[in-house]
């Protein structure tokens, strides 16, 4: 069932940097005291380097906050300084927080924080990191982009899984054909990660036990977002003309994705992709664009594509509580 949330404003002075979603579907909202998107779009056009960037970050004391919803309802924040141009973060199952660097231009590029904030430990989970997701025994996995792809370990190996001392739980790469050159899109669910990666796009679905099952895709290159629900799965994104679009798809027993139905983003979902504010957990694909945290299905993509293509739930709030979420109250109406 979709569902939409009004998510409270952030505090004068802070500014968004990114989301994350938990294992548990809870929303983290990760904010700096420094406009960083601004300040790394001036720095492209200047001669200095990202790590002294990063340098005049930590010298400079900028802060980070991340909170935690539950639908509308701030249940939880932590504050630390930010220390990073290229976040990325979740909460393990224990309540600690890892939070990384993307890029990796020392000895190490990941913070393993206490839930109040405080640092615990520092780690390496290797340089070029598109993916980092939790799953509920402690794993902590990381899929690469290309700039990883013929380097040293652990990023070479395309995806791993780390425990929480940085040290390497599997990498499921040894066993996959073709190899992983680019972990386009990945999400943890339940049982298992589910992978769409350069070359060829197949959609592979790793076991936390370790076995693997994998389906070939003729037809969507390059997708950012991966989810999935038993025999069916949703990639959005992709290459040229199918960057601003999705696709439905059935995995069958046959080890191929076959196309059900291609369909074109509302211009909220796009934007949200274009901003990297949409994450996939398992068989739900979070958006969060203008404020408004959105939960929609693979379900419900199938069902609504059945009759026309799927709306962007537009959030209204209730006369009576402002701050309460419509709910589920997105309609598909004919073109």
């Amino acid at each position: 069932m979709t569902m939409t949330y009004a998510l409270p404003s952030l505090p004068d002075g802070w500014f968004v940097e990114t989301y994350s979603v938990s294992i548990d579907g809870r929303l983290a909202r990760m904010s700096a005291t420094v406009d960083m998107q601004t300040r790394l779009t001036a720095l492209r056009d200047t001669s200095i380097s990202w790590p002294e960037e990063l340098g005049t970050l930590i010298a400079a004391h900028t802060r980070a906050r991340i909170e935690v919803f539950k639908g509308s309802e701030l249940i939880d924040a932590l504050e630390f300084p930010l220390e990073t141009l290229f976040p990325k973060f979740d909460r393990l199952s224990d309540g600690r927080w890892v939070v990384a660097n993307a890029r990796r231009w020392g000895d190490t590029n990941a913070r393993i924080l206490a839930p109040d904030g405080a640092l615990l430990s520092r780690l390496s989970l290797g340089d070029a990191i598109e993916h980092l997701q939790c799953d509920a025994m402690g794993g902590i996995w990381v899929g690469y982009f290309d700039e990883a792809s013929g380097k040293e370990p652990p990023g070479a190996y395309g995806v791993n899984r780390f425990r929480a001392d940085g040290t390497i739980w599997s990498s499921p790469n040894s066993g996959l054909e073709p190899p992983i050159y680019d972990c386009d899109a990945m999400t943890v669910g339940p049982d298992g990660v589910w992978l769409c990666y350069y070359a060829d796009f197949p959609i592979v679905h790793v076991a936390f036990g370790g076995a693997l099952r994998q389906w070939r895709n003729d037809a969507i290159r390059g997708p950012c977002v991966v989810a999935a629900d038993g025999a069916l799965a949703v990639l959005l994104g992709g290459y040229e003309k199918e960057a601003g679009t999705g696709a439905l798809l059935r995995l069958g027993d046959d080890g191929y994705a076959g196309v059900l139905h291609r369909f074109a983003l509302e211009p909220a979902m796009l934007t949200a992709v274009n901003n990297g504010f949409v994450f996939a957990r398992g068989a739900n694909v979070h958006f969060v664009e203008d404020g408004v945290w959105t939960i929609i299905t693979v379900e419900d993509f199938a069902a609504a594509l059945a009759s026309s293509p799927p709306r962007f739930p537009t959030y209204v709030p209730s006369p009576e509580e402002e701050s309460e979420p419509a709910g589920p109250g997105w309609t598909l109406k004919d073109r």
